[in-house]
């Protein structure tokens, strides 16, 4: 994801004293996050105003996270670990049985995620292909919740999106493809599709690991498969001479870094783009993972959902949700026939999607039983 003109244009350092925090984790919401209408995350949320959207593989729900977490340089705003708080070190590399034998056709990266609270006191703004802004003093200093890593060189069995309908921020990278095969997530990328004038939309594309929560100090370690895919013309896997072959022995040989993420590059910034050594130049704008997280609000946050409503049956009724919802996978709605001397709540209707804020909920009930009922909606 090499944006590198853009970033160093746009990239100015922000002055935290006296702030605590990781390496440094930062908000990805709107706000701060601008413009608030940029027609960049999924159907449910097409601002992206809750954050960076993801798909669960094993369930095809949809969740979000609200933070960032970056690898940037002592002095640039990275904590103890400098740009080794996200690393990833190639390991069992595959080389192709058949001539000239060199090809790479498949790989591990062992991935650690370390949560290296607090950080130096300063750290760059951040941009991405959508036009996307970050410029904040905000940053979060605890547990990293429901920690997610994305591999923005790699994609996942999605068909490969074409360049040729511009302004889509898809990169064209030719075969052959880093494929994923042991990921949990999906990441959303590009447009949403009610962007005006634009044919080419996106979709949940980059491939995500679950890395769970990490406490202040501490570290998660994942090892990520991948394979080489052609497009059936070309050599199998990765030919020797190439820059991705290169950085890919590199790391495996000698343990260098393979995974870049400074906070000048905002949420995924840019796919596909290439594996590259970070050996931390502080300096350096591309980007070629991300890290996302929640926070202890967004798990801890008490929800309001709805007050009780009175209303004779059949019920069909709006619902809009308060608070934080994130994490909450399921909601009920309940009937009661008299407040007064009926203390009994019995369920009548359960709704396990997850939702954004603000987001509208339709309900419908019917009991021709009860002429006038009370009704209200819990999370268990």
């Amino acid at each position: 994801m090499n944006l590198k003109t853009r970033f160093l244009i746009l990239a100015c350092v922000l002055s935290t004293a006296g702030i605590i925090s990781a390496a440094p984790s930062l908000p990805v919401t709107k706000v701060p996050v601008t413009p608030s209408a940029s027609f960049t995350g999924p159907t449910n949320d097409a601002h992206a105003v809750m954050g960076q959207w993801f798909m669960n593989v094993a369930t095809s729900k949809r969740e979000y996270r609200t933070h960032e977490f970056y690898d940037n340089t002592s002095g640039s705003g990275g904590g103890s670990a400098g740009h080794l708080a996200i690393y990833g070190r190639v390991t069992n590399i595959v080389h192709d049985v058949n001539p000239p034998f060199e090809a790479i056709v498949s790989f591990d990266v062992i991935a650690t995620v370390s949560n290296d609270a607090p950080a130096s006191p300063s750290w760059s703004s951040g941009l991405n292909s959508h036009g996307e802004e970050l410029s904040t003093s905000q940053q979060y200093s605890n547990t990293l919740r429901n920690v997610i890593l994305t591999t923005d060189f790699a994609y996942a069995g999605t068909i490969l999106p074409t360049v040729t309908d511009p302004p889509s921020p898809y990169k064209n990278i030719t075969s052959p493809y880093i494929t994923a095969t042991n990921h949990d997530f999906l990441a959303w990328y590009c447009w949403n599709i009610e962007k005006p004038s634009l044919i080419q939309s996106g979709d949940y594309h980059v491939p995500g690991w679950n890395f769970g929560d990490i406490a202040p100090g501490a570290k998660s370690t994942r090892i990520l498969n991948f394979t080489i895919t052609t497009d059936g013309f070309n050599q199998d896997g990765i030919p020797s001479g190439t820059p991705r072959f290169t950085a890919l022995t590199n790391s495996e040989s000698s343990g260098t870094d393979i995974f870049i993420n400074r906070s000048l590059s905002l949420k995924i910034s840019e796919w596909i783009s290439d594996p590259a050594l970070d050996e931390g130049d502080g300096t350096a704008t591309n980007s070629n993972v991300s890290v996302f997280h929640n926070t202890d609000a967004d798990i801890n946050q008490v929800v309001s959902i709805t007050g009780i409503k009175a209303q004779a049956s059949p019920l069909s009724f709006t619902m809009y949700t308060t608070g934080s919802t994130n994490g909450i996978n399921q909601q009920i709605m309940q009937v009661c026939t008299n407040l007064t001397t009926n203390t009994w709540w019995m369920s009548v209707a359960t709704n396990e999607a997850a939702w954004p804020i603000p987001q509208t909920n339709f309900w419908s009930y019917t009991n021709n039983d009860w002429p006038v009922q009370f009704y209200r909606i819990i999370q268990p």
